[in-house]
C-alpha cells in the first residue's frame, strides 16, 4: 500500500464525524479499491463486527456477552449450567476442523416470534423422480408435514446426500427456508458451491441455498457435525435453533409444537415392507427397489421444485428403481431369478420361501437404454450385451458390463476384475 493511500485509510481519515467510532455509514462512502484495502488492513475488526447482533455498527460488551451465552447453551446439552467433558469434547473436535465462515454467508432471517427449526438427515427413504443437479446424481425425497396450528416457522434443512424436501400441510406457516447441500459425497458435490438438493411447496422468494461451507450438514444428533452445524446456524441467525433433530433416511417428518418426529417404513422378518408398487415399474423387482429405499419412488413435478439448478425428470431412474423401470419398458430382460442362501432382517432369519429371498442380479440388454441408471454402487448387477447392441452413455459404477457373445468384460472396476 503506498503512503498516500495508507494515510487515506487511517482511522482518523475514515472517522469523518470524529466520534471515535468507525460506522458502516462511513465505510459505505469508500470506493471498491478502498474497501478491498480496508478489508485487508482491518480484517480482525471485520471479524469482530460480524458479532454486531443489532447491526448498528457498534460492538458492545452486552452483545459479546449475548454471543457467549448463546454459545454456552449450544454446548450445554442437558441445560444444567455446567459443561461436562462429554459435552465439551465434540465441540472441541468440531472447532478444530471448522473453517471460518466466508463473508458471503447470508444471515438467516428468523424473527424472534418464529420458531427456528434445524433438521438434518442422511437421505430420504424414497427415490425422487427428478434431479436438481444432473442425470448422474442420485436424488432421494422426504416429506415435511406442517400442522394446521403451527406457529411461524423458519426451516434449516440439511442432508448428506441430495434430497428433494417436499413441504406439505400448512405451508403458509413457513416464513423462510435455508436448504443446505453436501460438502463431500460420493459425487463430490459442493465443490463448485452448487447444492444438488431442492424443495417443493414454498415460493422461491423465501428459499435460500447458501454456499456449502456456510452451514455443515449433519444427521446424527449431538455429534461433532451437529455441533458444527448448530454453531453456524446460531451465528447466522443470531440465536440458537428452537428445535434441532436428525435422522438417517425418513419418509415423513412431522414438526410438532416442541419436537420433530421422523417416520419410516418398518420391516421385520414376519412383516415385509408393503410399500405399494408405483405404476411403470416391474413388480418382480419391486422388493429389490425397497431394499435400500423402503418408501419406493416419489413422483415429483420438476416445475414445482425450487433449486439452484433447473430441475428435470430423470431419463433413467437411479439404481434398482432404474432397473425395474427399464425392465418394464422392455429395455432389459431379467435372467434368473437367483435364491439367496440367507438373509437377516432386524436380527431375525428370513425363511427360504419368503419372496424377498428371490432376486435378480443379471439382465440381458434387449435394446440400448437412454443411459445407465446412476448410482449402481450398492445395487450392482450384470449387464449382458448381445452382439450389435451398443452400450449406453453414463456410468455403470460397480456393475459389470459383459459381452454375451464372448463372455468378456466390457468395463473394468475393482469388483468385476476379481
Amino acid at each position: 500500500m503506498n503512503r498516500n493511500l495508507a494515510e487515506e485509510l487511517s482511522f482518523p481519515a475514515l472517522d469523518t464525524n470524529n466520534d471515535g467510532v468507525l460506522s458502516y455509514q462511513e465505510m459505505s462512502q469508500l470506493n471498491p479499491e478502498q474497501l478491498k484495502q480496508i478489508q485487508s488492513k482491518y480484517q480482525e475488526d471485520y471479524n469482530l463486527l460480524s458479532l454486531d447482533s443489532n447491526g448498528d455498527g457498534r460492538l458492545t460488551a452486552a452483545e459479546l456477552e449475548l454471543q457467549a451465552r448463546q454459545a454456552f447453551k449450544i454446548i450445554d446439552l442437558d441445560n444444567n449450567g455446567i459443561l461436562s467433558e462429554l459435552e465439551i469434547q465434540p465441540f472441541l473436535a468440531a472447532a478444530q476442523s471448522a473453517p471460518d465462515s466466508p463473508a458471503s454467508c447470508k444471515k438467516i432471517s428468523s424473527p424472534q416470534n418464529s420458531k427456528l427449526i434445524s433438521i438434518g438427515i442422511f437421505e430420504g427413504a424414497s427415490f425422487s423422480s427428478v434431479t436438481a443437479y444432473d442425470q448422474d446424481t442420485v436424488t432421494t425425497a422426504t416429506t415435511v408435514n406442517i400442522p394446521d396450528n403451527s406457529a411461524p416457522l423458519y426451516l434449516v434443512l440439511s442432508s448428506v446426500e441430495p434430497v428433494i424436501w417436499q413441504i406439505k400441510g400448512n405451508t403458509r406457516a413457513v416464513i423462510g427456508a435455508t436448504v443446505v447441500g453436501s460438502v463431500k459425497t460420493r459425487y463430490d458435490l459442493g465443490a463448485n458451491g452448487v447444492t444438488a438438493s431442492g424443495i417443493t411447496g414454498l415460493s422461491k422468494e423465501i428459499v435460500k441455498f447458501p454456499d456449502s461451507t456456510c452451514i455443515p450438514n449433519f444427521y446424527i444428533e449431538k455429534d461433532a457435525s451437529a455441533v458444527k452445524s448448530l454453531t453456524a446456524i446460531t451465528h447466522l441467525a443470531g440465536r440458537k435453533p428452537d428445535i434441532a433433530a436428525g435422522d438417517q433416511h425418513p419418509e415423513t417428518i412431522l414438526i410438532n409444537s416442541d419436537r420433530v418426529f421422523f417416520q419410516s417404513p418398518q420391516e421385520t422378518a414376519a412383516k415385509p415392507l408393503s410399500t405399494p408398487l408405483v405404476k411403470g415399474y416391474d413388480q418382480r423387482l419391486w422388493l429389490q427397489v425397497l431394499r435400500y429405499h423402503p418408501a419406493g419412488v416419489s413422483i415429483i413435478d420438476p416445475a414445482s421444485v425450487v433449486s439452484m439448478r433447473h430441475a428435470e425428470n430423470y431419463l433413467v431412474m437411479p439404481a434398482m428403481a432404474g432397473i425395474a423401470k427399464l425392465v418394464n419398458e422392455g429395455y432389459l430382460a431379467p435372467i434368473g431369478p437367483e435364491i439367496m442362501k440367507f438373509m437377516v432382517v432386524r436380527g431375525e432369519h428370513v425363511l427360504p420361501e419368503d419372496p424377498r429371498m428371490s432376486f435378480y442380479s443379471s439382465f440381458r440388454v434387449v435394446k440400448t437404454p437412454p443411459r445407465y441408471p446412476p448410482g449402481m454402487i450398492i445395487d450392482r448387477v450384470n449387464f449382458i450385451f448381445p452382439k450389435g447392441v451398443p452400450v449406453p452413455p453414463g456410468d455403470p459404477a460397480n456393475s459389470c458390463v459383459i459381452s454375451e457373445e464372448t463372455g468378456q468384460q466390457l468395463n473394468h472396476n475393482f469388483i468385476c476384475d476379481k
